[in-house]
């Protein structure tokens, strides 16, 4: 099973790539979805609603039976640590492998996130290797990371929030029930 975490900021085509490409390279039965309340290493001014988030995350997965969206750290109240979230689903899943897949810029920042030996006795951890973020570069603690190579795509939440509070198109960053919701809610306009 493997774990793809994040802000979802929002959900965008390059995700469920590296969510693709994983399950491909390591046989991976279902990848789930797992958007954070307050991811630890983000600014709160620069996220939006967390059911929002959420619910673009939903659509962007419909009718892909091998991807799902949990609410583990939505429904809990503060922050969420990744290594509290493995030992969630270490629990839930008790035969599950797990693969924790992250991408290599916050495989970079792995020494700085609380317990992250925790991560290596739970499952793997898949380092999804992506524009300007080379691998060679990571601390030591991530020595045991799996890299993932994969054919880039270089699209960004950050990038897709910026096009749309410009009037700029996004629908060939974002899934099509993406689209709409941004859309219909006006979300990223402000």
């Amino acid at each position: 099973m493997g774990l793809l975490g994040g802000s979802f900021n929002p959900a965008h085509l390059a995700h469920l790539a590296i969510a693709d490409a994983a399950s491909r390279e390591f046989s991976l039965d279902r990848v789930v979805f797992i958007p954070g309340r307050q991811p630890p290493h983000k600014d709160p001014a620069d996220l939006a609603p967390a059911e929002d988030r959420y619910l673009m995350l939903v659509l962007a997965v419909a009718g892909r039976p091998d991807f799902s969206v949990s609410r583990f750290e939505l429904d809990r109240s503060g922050t969420t640590y990744t290594a509290e979230t493995m030992e969630h689903f270490k629990r839930e899943y008790s035969g599950a492998d797990l693969f924790f897949i992250a991408g290599a810029d916050s495989i970079l920042e792995l020494d700085t996130w609380k317990n992250p030996e925790r991560l290596f006795e739970l499952g793997r951890v898949v380092g999804v290797v992506r524009p300007g973020y080379p691998a060679s570069d990571t601390p030591d603690v991530a020595e045991r990371v799996e890299w993932l190579v994969m054919t880039p795509l270089d699209i960004t939440s950050t990038d897709i929030r910026h096009r749309v509070r410009e009037g700029r198109p996004i629908a060939d960053l974002v899934p099509l029930g993406v689209l709409e919701y941004i859309t219909e809610t006006g979300l990223y306009k402000g």
